[in-house]
């Protein structure tokens, strides 16, 4: 039985207990499949790639100016990063097509994922020109919106993952920001000791293995590879028997259909219907959300991971503050770093915890696209008081359990203890990363 209400049933129960809350009218299903139709790119959810729109910010208060900026940007669109997807699409549509079962488009979906997967494979997980572009435009965007900051001969500090990509994204904001400012000076670095707060996560004991059952129930009960296998093939019973594991074809499906808009213009998902995209990107929404922010079941097991990338903002702050040696410290890191820092900020769009009936409220899309990033912006008047507000994928956001002075600006001497006080610092040390499991 394919039926979500039926595997959010039985979450709650395995989160919860009996009992613990109901079902609500709140499931925001329309809500998720009208947010997809708007840009069925989305449905890629953090392989989507950035999102720009027009900028728009609030005045700071009188005599208020920025001068001191503090940034965390994920890497730009990219290539995957393993092979198994592409491999298993191609095998099991050659397999079809040597059975004579492969549709038109069919065959044509197994000629574009070869072509894909054919440029891809030399390069994995680089940065593409797409990517190289965002974080281009990111410098610039920024540069513009608040000159003052990097106005005459300045110096910034930036650190980068120990990723490629990230050391790509890092030199193209770097060159960006020196073509707008030719006497900026940039302090640059990267290396392995540095992970330890651009990019920590828990042993998959803490969160993964706990949220690992309710995703692959998803899957199983929810999807209906059928539907997307159907298109793809002349006659479907004898297709089913050559898929063994129609599953697991649709969610590579949706994998290769994904990261085509990082570097391919030709869409991909015509060769996925509409309904089945809709769950495939629910299930990855549910995946980053439960596995990196503060969710209502596993918020208080993954927040205080990112203690340590959060104290760092507030170091840095504090030492520039006081010697003002740097205008901007800059990282580059990833995905799971940023919205984990973001959630344990509680800026608004993190605040709420959610639950698996209602995390559709997040949207992965544009809330951890490639390329999201974020600043904390200082601003000091002539008395040398200091206000801070946050930009958030270059919208201004709020701090809602915070009282604003103006708007969107917060005392720093409210916000920092504020920041430095949310969550512990994490029982259990985090294992060696590698680059093949960062995203």
């Amino acid at each position: 039985m394919r039926n979500v209400r039926f595997v959010f049933g039985i979450l709650t129960v395995f989160l919860f207990g009996v009992g613990a809350f109901a079902q609500t009218p709140e499931m925001r299903d329309q809500d998720g499949r009208a947010y997809l139709q708007e840009n069925i790119d989305r449905v890629a959810a953090n392989y989507h790639g950035y999102e720009f729109h027009p900028l728009a910010y609030t005045p700071a208060p009188k005599g208020f100016k920025p001068f001191y900026i503090s940034h965390y940007g994920r890497h730009g669109s990219r290539l995957i990063t393993y092979s198994s997807a592409h491999k298993y699409v191609i095998r099991k549509l050659t397999e079809l097509g040597d059975a004579g079962l492969l549709s038109p488009k069919g065959a044509a979906l197994l000629e574009h994922a070869r072509r894909q997967w054919d440029w891809q494979e030399p390069r994995q997980g680089k940065l593409t020109a797409k990517g190289a572009g965002e974080h281009d435009r990111l410098a610039r965007n920024l540069y513009a919106s608040f000159k003052p900051v990097f106005k005459g001969r300045k110096a910034v500090r930036e650190v980068s993952s120990v990723s490629d990509r990230c050391h790509a994204s890092m030199r193209h904001f770097t060159a960006a920001l020196r073509d707008c400012n030719r006497k900026l000076t940039f302090d640059a670095d990267s290396a392995q000791a540095l992970m330890a707060y651009i990019m920590v996560t828990p042993p998959d004991s803490i969160v993964h293995d706990r949220v690992k059952p309710y995703l692959d129930s998803l899957y199983e009960h929810w999807l209906v590879p059928e539907d997307a296998i159907a298109p793809l093939v002349t006659n479907l019973k004898k297709a089913m028997k050559i898929m063994h594991h129609p599953v697991k074809f649709e969610r590579y499906l949706h994998v290769v259909c994904s990261i085509a808009q990082n570097f391919d213009p030709t869409p991909m998902y015509a060769y996925l219907p509409f309904e089945e995209a809709y769950k495939l990107w629910s299930i990855k929404n549910a995946n980053l959300y439960f596995n990196h922010c503060n969710s209502a079941p596993f918020g208080d097991l993954r927040m205080p991971y990112a203690s340590t990338l959060v104290k760092d903002f507030v170091e840095k702050a504090d030492e520039c503050l006081d010697t003002g040696r740097y205008c901007a410290d800059l990282r580059f890191g990833h995905d799971w770093g940023l919205i984990a820092l973001a959630s344990w900020m509680g800026i608004e769009g993190f605040d709420e915890r959610l639950t698996p009936e209602n995390h559709e409220r997040w949207k992965s899309g544009n809330e951890v696209s490639m390329a999201s990033n974020i600043q904390w912006v200082f601003f000091r008047n002539r008395k040398g008081d200091i206000l801070v507000k946050f930009i958030y994928n270059e919208r201004e956001r709020t701090i809602p359990a915070l009282e604003a002075v103006n708007g969107v600006y917060y005392h720093w001497s409210e916000v920092r203890p504020y920041l430095l006080g949310r969550f512990p610092d994490p029982a259990v040390p985090n294992p060696e990363l590698t680059n093949d499991v960062i995203n």
